[in-house]
């Protein structure tokens, strides 16, 4: 089992608080001719935890196959009737500001939800745990992020802020840079920027790094440093029908995510 690591944004900002959500127990929500039925939970003030089972109305058959008795028969589900037979497992991580989904193709839905029952404009975009992957989508960068801790790699960039505007010690140093419109797209320099960048964040001497392109129709992308050291991905066997076990996979799901954060 695998979760794509994304970022949430509420009204066009990184949700970084969960005074707008609240817990939710078995809502019903349909989307896209899809039937849903939701449980949202706060966990320890640091995990927003989101579980959907869903299922389509159509197709539907008046006719089914008894695989015991190899025989045709009348179908007894009634076509108003939804099989939940598929599950969504979604939880965000204060701390770390990232949101893990078990399936990022229904991000479109979850996207509404949220608008639909907290009342803001939701977005969720993935990111790219390869740079090779993240350059083949996007036409432009628009804008990197580093953030630098004070290390023995990093001393001198401290030591400089410290002394010449006269402040006490710092913890961290960020900096950002948006890249002009105009500027002309290479890939194969952004390739090699993208990949020095991780030998750096290896050598410790950046503790983050965000970047963020667009290809032609604007949609963004991002690349986080972060998630290509953090991935999340186990085993986990589907019962008798072929459904997850949901306290097993929100334990096995806690547990990954406090080790990344140990």
């Amino acid at each position: 089992m695998k979760f794509v690591e994304c970022n949430l944004l509420v009204n066009e900002q990184t949700v970084n608080s969960f005074n707008i959500f609240h817990n939710i127990c078995e809502d019903q929500f349909s989307h896209d001719n899809t039937e849903y039925i939701i449980n949202c939970e706060i966990i320890n003030q640091n995990i927003f935890w989101i579980y959907a089972r869903f299922g389509k109305i159509n197709p539907y058959s008046n006719e089914i196959f008894d695989i015991e008795t190899k025989k045709s028969g009348k179908n007894p589900k009634q076509k108003k009737q939804v099989e939940l037979n598929k599950q969504l497992f979604c939880i965000y991580d204060l701390r770390s500001l990232v949101l893990y989904m078990s399936d990022f193709r229904k991000q479109n839905f979850l996207s509404f939800y949220l608008k639909e029952k907290f009342g803001q404009n939701f977005l969720i975009k993935k990111y790219f745990i390869k740079p090779e992957e993240f350059i083949e989508t996007i036409t432009s960068i628009e804008k990197i992020s580093f953030t630098f801790k004070k290390n023995v790699f990093t001393s001198d960039i401290f030591s400089m802020v410290e002394d010449e505007l006269g402040y006490g010690a710092t913890e961290c140093f960020s900096l950002e840079t948006k890249i002009s419109k105009e500027s002309i797209f290479d890939s194969v320099r952004s390739l090699k920027f993208l990949l020095k960048a991780q030998k750096m964040k290896d050598n410790h001497q950046i503790e983050k790094m965000k970047c963020i392109g667009k290809n032609d129709d604007g949609v963004e992308s991002i690349f986080n440093l972060d998630s290509y050291l953090k991935k999340i991905e186990f085993n986990l066997e589907l019962d008798d029908n072929g459904i997850y076990d949901v306290q097993k996979v929100k334990n096995m799901v806690l547990r990954k995510i406090n080790f990344n954060q140990g």
